[in-house]
């Protein structure tokens, strides 16, 4: 018995695992998304796009895809907050 809860529990793990990965993947694919469709913006203006359209927008996602540093982007938003 103690062996197929523990089968549970791990199966359990996954699942809930991979339902985060499939998350973040649909995540980062609107990010991408959104910086090709502003590819003329520079990379202020594609963050404050992505901002507003989400204020929990993944940071350290953005600061990948745009090519700057997460204190970058943290300044940003402190910008766009401030106004």
């Amino acid at each position: 018995m103690e062996s197929i809860d523990k089968a549970i529990r791990l199966s359990n793990y996954f699942i809930e695992t991979a339902k985060k990965v499939k998350i973040d993947s649909i995540e980062v694919n609107e990010i991408k998304n959104i910086i090709k469709q502003n590819a003329n913006k520079n990379n202020r203006e594609k963050f404050k796009i992505l901002y507003k359209s989400d204020k929990d927008v993944n940071i350290k996602e953005v600061s990948e895809q745009l090519g700057v540093s997460t204190q970058c982007i943290y300044k940003y938003k402190k910008d766009i907050d401030s106004k």
